[in-house]
């Protein structure tokens, strides 16, 4: 007697496009089935196309397979699970989780580390200026009036007249 073994229908999502923000992508729903109804759904309700999404049915090769589209992609509206289901002899499901990302934002490479660290940097480098021109203020001031600068009464008190020691009086 002539035995053969009949191998069971699977069935496989692949993914292909962006999954950020704005992006494009296409689930190609694989199947083994060669009948049955498929249809797509997202969180357990059955989905309707409209402006952005569509999806249609392979009839082309002996099995069953679906193609669904989801152009410009939203977080809030597109995030969440898709699942492929083939009703016929058997029904049969298959899953696929979408879990969109911001699209990242190109800085040309400089982190905000590095941002905050040149303005602290360029903070300090003015900081420095200003203290080394008021000494610099400062000393000059002293040597062209000697008795009417703060600048040589200062000195004065620390024993200093002109950036020479005094003799004490």
């Amino acid at each position: 007697a002539l035995h053969l073994e009949h191998e069971p229908n699977t069935m496989g999502i692949i993914e292909s496009g962006g999954r950020e923000t704005g992006d494009s992508l296409t689930l190609t729903c694989l199947t083994t089935f060669s009948s049955g109804s498929l249809s797509w759904l997202k969180d357990d309700i059955v989905l309707e196309a409209n402006s952005r999404i569509s999806y249609s049915t392979n009839t082309a090769y002996s099995t069953k397979n679906s193609v669904l589209q989801i152009d410009d992609l939203d977080e809030t509206a597109d995030s969440g699970t898709y699942t492929c289901r083939i009703v016929g002899e058997t029904t049969l499901s298959i899953e696929y989780e979408l879990a969109l990302t911001e699209p990242v934002v190109d800085t040309g490479g400089i982190g905000i580390g590095v941002i905050i660290a040149v303005v602290v940097l360029a903070l300090l480098i003015v900081i420095i200026l200003v203290v080394i021109a008021v000494v610099f203020c400062c000393r000059n001031r002293g040597k062209r009036s000697e008795g009417q600068s703060e600048c040589s009464g200062e000195l004065r008190k620390q024993g200093l007249q002109g950036g020479q020691p005094t003799d004490g009086g």
